[in-house]
């Protein structure tokens, strides 16, 4: 069995991410992808994971906690025959990221997500996309696509909502891990010619 840590990023990492990655994956594991917008580096870290022959991989984001033993945790899940698993941590305002239908869940972020190679295999390539919306009525919700001008200015909306609205009629559901991860914010950024330059680093 072969698992594969796939980080995607816009070019900074916190340090906090990076150490609790380096316990839980020997380095060699790990696919950092930058360089790249959204969802791009997404779509070619999976493409390089399936391509070294990765059985699970691993998603994060770069601003979440990664505790030791989390992975384990993780994989003890998903042989169970969990295909997806992720563990709850808060986003913005103060709320979950995984977005539950009639208590389910239904999607959900990949800040600290295992994914089998079956899940990406079943969805036809690109994984995950920025450049449709969501518009949601009572009868359920209807995609529409985003003119291409504003794709480049929004966020959001490549993890937490079209993989799996992709991956669910094909009867890959989330399981969620009791818990709950902390995720990562920058108070403040000082000045660069102070010594005591250290960031004020808290978590949601």
């Amino acid at each position: 069995m072969k698992v594969k840590a796939v980080l995607p990023s816009r070019g900074l990492i916190y340090a906090r991410t990076i150490k609790g990655l380096l316990k839980n994956i020997d380095s060699k594991d790990i696919i950092i992808v930058e360089e790249k917008p959204m969802p791009n580096c997404f779509n070619e870290g999976i493409q390089i994971a399936l391509d070294q022959g990765a059985d699970y991989i691993w998603m994060m984001e770069e601003d979440n906690e990664l505790p030791e033993g989390i992975l384990e945790k993780l994989l003890i899940t998903a042989k169970q025959g969990n295909k997806i698993v992720t563990v709850d941590y808060t986003v913005g305002g103060g709320n979950s990221h995984i977005y539950r239908l009639n208590d389910k869940p239904a999607w959900c972020g990949i800040g600290c997500t295992l994914i089998h190679k079956d899940v990406f295999n079943s969805i036809q390539s690109p994984w995950f996309e920025v450049d449709k919306h969501l518009n949601f009525t009572d009868e359920g919700f209807k995609i529409l696509e985003i003119d291409k001008e504003v794709v480049g200015k929004k966020f959001g909306g490549h993890d937490s909502l079209f993989f799996y609205i992709k991956a669910r009629p094909l009867g890959y559901d989330i399981k969620v891990l009791d818990g709950h991860l902390g995720h990562f914010r920058c108070k403040e950024v000082p000045k660069r010619e102070l010594n005591n330059g250290h960031y004020n680093i808290y978590s949601l």
